[in-house]
């Protein structure tokens, strides 16, 4: 399907991509605003930025296996997509994927995907809860900013050193569920979402655990220490005006994650 070869068709409204299509081009999709679902065979192994960009009224998306990145801004502004799953050969979700996805509530995200870059999910406001998966290992500056409902992190990610800042900008993170293999919190983790933000430079990270909750991080867990001692706590990532995490849940799961369980 060459560049541009739907573009803005007003009235199209669904697609099913056969097996035997191997590409689609750039902007092939974008400003069809009718159409509401979109099935990809799993031919298709190269796809442009900005396919479905506009797709206001694009509901339902079945990513096929064969994918290995989500493409710059292939979803953007598609304001009526409510759920997605990236499948498990996906290594990366390219700048502006699902940017503007104002409707987007449920994201799966599998153990394979690497990389999340800038502005990925930004403005995605009714996402409540994310899932970091097993081999991240790199998150791009404001891939989640302005998403102002996220309530819980499940983090897995138990190699990702390269976390840029500003991931979140968020103040409504209220749980964050460490995974049993992580043994190390990036710098300036949730910032603004489970830290006050220090009047000295930026704060770091604490992971202090809560005794009465059940799972709560026991003291001798082995966390990566990075800066100061710190009496209570599992993790510090380094800067100063440190401050113990206030009114958030920090605890172990005792399995894997599930979506749709826990706190929100």
């Amino acid at each position: 399907i060459g560049s541009r070869a739907f573009y803005n068709c007003a009235n199209l409204a669904s697609i099913t991509i056969p097996e035997g299509v191997t590409s689609i081009g750039d902007y092939a999709f974008r400003d069809c605003t009718s159409l509401t679902s979109v099935t990809i065979g799993n031919g298709v192994t190269s796809i442009g930025q900005e396919a479905f960009m506009f797709c206001r009224s694009l509901k339902t998306v079945i990513i096929p296996s064969s994918w290995t990145e989500i493409p710059k801004g292939i979803f953007m502004r598609c304001e009526s997509l409510e759920n997605i799953i990236i499948p498990n050969q996906v290594l990366k979700i390219a700048e502006n994927a699902f940017a503007n996805c104002t409707s987007l509530f449920h994201v799966h995200m599998e153990d394979s995907v690497i990389d999340i870059a800038t502005n990925a999910f930004a403005n995605c406001n009714r996402l409540t809860q994310i899932r970091f998966g097993l081999n991240l290992k790199h998150i791009e500056a404001n891939s989640f900013s302005n998403c102002n409902n996220i309530r819980t992190i499940f983090w897995d990610a138990v190699a990702c050193s390269d976390f840029e800042d500003h991931i979140f900008f968020s103040e409504s993170i209220k749980h964050c569920h460490i995974g049993n293999n992580v043994k190390y919190i990036p710098a300036h983790f949730c910032q603004y979402g489970l830290l006050p933000h220090g009047a000295a430079g930026r704060p770091g990270l604490r992971l202090a655990p809560e005794p009465d909750h059940p799972g709560a991080l026991p003291p001798a867990h082995p966390f990566h220490r990075r800066g100061g001692g710190g009496e209570a706590a599992q993790a510090v990532a380094g800067g100063s005006g440190e401050h113990p995490i206030r009114g958030v849940q920090i605890r172990r799961l005792p399995g894997a994650f599930q979506p749709g369980k826990g706190a929100a």
